[in-house]
């Protein structure tokens, strides 16, 4: 028996009445409710490094998004804390954004990330959307750090920056400590 289907409204209503034999969830999208998102975007937004890799977003608050490298849906429809996620502010426009962080970051000691790992280190200029910074490398799990020769000189995006930390304590005349709560946000973003 076949059935003449002319419009995507149409396609819609056939499957929908079949659902009942089906684990998939068929949802429409009418043109003002893609108007209403349209219009609720703002005009600048942040950069969102990685996008390739981004497998979860969530948004549970207007103007933020959760998202991560690793999909778990065991708190659906909540995210879960299975793995680490990343949340990103659309509520200042990125011009903001980089005009204060440029006023303020250079010569600041940093947390950054850089492949799910925190690094320790002294932003050298302020780019667009990006900033370089010098890391320093640390002993083992411990908190020690030293600049490593030679220097360790990357480019983060700006979202990579975890925190902004006061400079490392001296701990011997080879290496420096954070203070203890730098520690504790290094600690945690390990």
């Amino acid at each position: 028996m076949g059935v003449d289907i002319q419009t995507p409204e149409e396609f819609y209503r056939f499957l929908k009445e079949r659902q009942a034999s089906s684990k998939i969830k068929f949802f429409w999208v009418c043109e003002e409710d893609i108007r209403k998102y349209d219009e609720s975007v703002p005009e600048v937004v942040p950069l969102v490094k990685g996008t390739m890799g981004i497998h979860q977003i969530l948004s549970t608050e207007p103007g933020t998004i959760l998202h991560r490298e690793l999909s778990c849906f065991c708190s659906r429809p909540d995210i879960c804390q299975c793995y680490k996620t990343t949340m990103i502010s659309f509520r200042t426009s990125s011009a903001e954004a980089s005009v204060n962080v440029q006023q303020d970051l250079t010569g600041k000691f940093v947390i950054v990330r850089y492949e799910e790992q925190p690094f320790v280190g002294q932003v050298l200029q302020v780019f667009d959307e990006e900033l370089e910074v010098s890391c320093m490398q640390q002993l083992g799990s411990k908190n020690a750090f030293t600049w490593p020769h030679p220097e360790d000189v990357t480019f983060y995006y700006h979202t990579d920056v975890l925190k902004i930390i006061s400079e490392p304590e001296p701990l011997n005349s080879r290496h420096t400590r954070l203070n203890n709560a730098d520690w504790d946000c290094f600690s945690r973003a390990a």
